[in-house]
Order: C-alpha cells, then structure tokens, then sequence
C-alpha cells in the first residue's frame, strides 16, 4: 500500500534557512499588489540553464503585447509577467500552450 500524501509530508524536515521568514518590505510589494489583476505566474518546465532575456524578448515578439509588459524573476524559473492592458493578459492566457526553446511554460490559470 502506497504511504498517503499526510504520511509522505511528515517525513519532510526544514533546514533552518528553509524555516526562515522572508520578508519583504510594503514598498517593494505594493506595486504590485494593485496591478494584480493585470498579472501572471508562469514557470519554465526545464532544468537546463536558459538565458531569461532571450526568452522576454521571444514573449513578447509571440504576445504582441499591445501596451506593454515586464516580466520580473521571481525563483528559479518562475517569472512574472505584469502586463499593461487586460486584453494583452487574456489573449495570453487563453492561448497557448507556451514555450520557449523547445520547453513548456506552465502558467497560472486564474485571475489574481
């Protein structure tokens, strides 16, 4: 019998950096707290070292964002992308799937 995902969690065990709080201050976040709605999650499903800019660059060539949009390195391979206009983010969203060298983009599917 498979151990259940209550049973597997359990064995997990934190490195004290791991525990450690990140905080990060109002004035960094607060931008983007207000043009959330405008945002989008994504994560590069690669292991193999990309170079980030080149993959903006393509994006934004493939999206034709109308007005614009920054794309900021949250983690590893885990990007956000703030778009400008609404219909720039749903034209993203709805189409699809994405990729970039050959590897998929996996995207949040809700609107923040």
């Amino acid at each position: 019998m498979e151990p259940s995902l209550d049973e597997l969690t359990a064995q997990l065990i934190l490195t004290e950096d791991e525990e450690a709080d990140v905080v990060v201050e109002e004035a960094h976040t607060r931008p983007v707290v207000d043009r959330s709605w405008l945002c989008l999650v994504g994560r590069l499903l690669t292991h193999r070292p990309f170079n980030t800019e080149a993959m903006r660059t393509m994006l934004v060539s493939v999206w034709k964002p109308s007005k614009g949009m920054q794309v900021t390195v949250l983690g590893d391979n885990l990007f956000l992308f703030q778009f400008n206009h609404i219909v720039d983010k749903k034209r993203v969203l709805f189409r699809g799937p994405w990729s970039f060298d050959k590897q998929f983009f996996l995207r949040n599917l809700r609107v923040l």
